[in-house]
Order: structure tokens, then C-alpha cells, then sequence
């Protein structure tokens, strides 16, 4: 296992509207992040880019509002 995946290993975000970033953060998810439109792209964008994270929680009204080439790319992985 390489240094970058054994230190993402079960590290988890959230992104999305109010109610979800607090249930998650109510079940121990410290990672969690209020937000929405342009605003959520990037914080999406750079959760990814760290490789930090094994599993990025998005809400779908933020999923809808990312551009597709970005959402083709991240549902990819």
C-alpha cells in the first residue's frame, strides 16, 4: 500500500446543505462543510485534489450544480 492511500484510509468529507454536514457531524465526521453552488465546486475540487480523503459525501443539489466533466471524473473514481 502506498504512503498516500494507507494515509487516506477511512478519512470521509461531507459537502452539502446544512442538515446534512450536521447529521454526519452528529455521527463523528469531523470533515464536514456547509456550502453550495460555486462555492461547493471548490472545496469538492480541491477534497479531491488533496487525496486525503477515501470517500467525499456530496448532497445531491451540490452534485447537480457541479460542472459534468469534473462530476464524470469524480464519479469515476
Amino acid at each position: 500500500m502506498s504512503k498516500q492511500q494507507s494515509e487516506s484510509s477511512g478519512k470521509i468529507a461531507v459537502v452539502g446543505e446544512r442538515e446534512l454536514a450536521i447529521g454526519y457531524n452528529l455521527l463523528g465526521i469531523e470533515d464536514t462543510f456547509i456550502t453550495s453552488g460555486e462555492e461547493a465546486s471548490k472545496i469538492i475540487q480541491d477534497l479531491f485534489a488533496s487525496g486525503n480523503y477515501s470517500l467525499i459525501i456530496v448532497s445531491d443539489a451540490v452534485r447537480s450544480s457541479l460542472p459534468s466533466i469534473f462530476r464524470k471524473k469524480i464519479e469515476g473514481s
